[in-house]
């Protein structure tokens, strides 16, 4: 018998899994943690009962996708009329919209035109800052290490850099 927290936790973790696939994020076991704020342990048993139940299906390893049962898409196209008016064509469905018509539909379709723009900025300032993180690592790895040479990449400090300055050094030293 399930405990009640245990059907909470796989609700959440069910509409975790939909809302970063409605993100176009990728949904894998640490990302699901963020979210929910749910242990590993237990997203992972909230996965596999969901995989189990037929709810969600993993394309690849530690990736999950929901599963949606969505009609085939269908043509879709917008005629200007001469007069002012929009046909809005889906599939055989035919709606002549009048002007203010077609802008709220603008409207209300311009909010998901503007989620999308935003989801694509943030996929390309997560590459952005992979790059950014991948420069730094290879910088810092070739980055010369602390010792007896200088941590500049010049020499060690003190070092004469000609014959006549170590004489001047020889004299100063002794």
């Amino acid at each position: 018998m399930a405990k009640l927290s245990d059907v909470s936790s796989r609700v959440q973790v069910l509409e975790a899994v939909r809302e970063l696939h409605d993100q176009e994020r990728v949904v894998t076991t640490p990302a699901l943690m963020r979210v929910t704020g749910l242990k590993q342990v237990t997203v992972s048993d909230c996965l596999k009962e969901l995989k189990d139940r037929g709810e969600i299906w993993s394309p690849e390893r530690g990736v999950y996708l929901p599963k949606y049962e969505h009609p085939p898409s269908r043509a879709v196209s917008r005629t200007n009329l001469p007069n002012g008016s929009v046909k809005l064509e889906v599939g055989d469905v035919v709606l002549e919209l009048t002007p203010r018509e077609s802008r709220s539909v603008g409207e209300i379709m311009g909010g998901s035109a503007a989620v999308l723009a935003a989801i694509e900025a943030a996929h390309q300032i997560t590459e952005v800052a992979s790059l950014a993180r991948r420069i730094v690592n290879k910088s810092e790895a070739e980055r010369p290490q602390k010792g007896g040479a200088a941590q500049d990449g010049g020499e060690p400090v003190g070092a004469a850099s000609s014959p006549s300055e170590a004489e001047t050094q020889k004299g100063v030293d002794s």
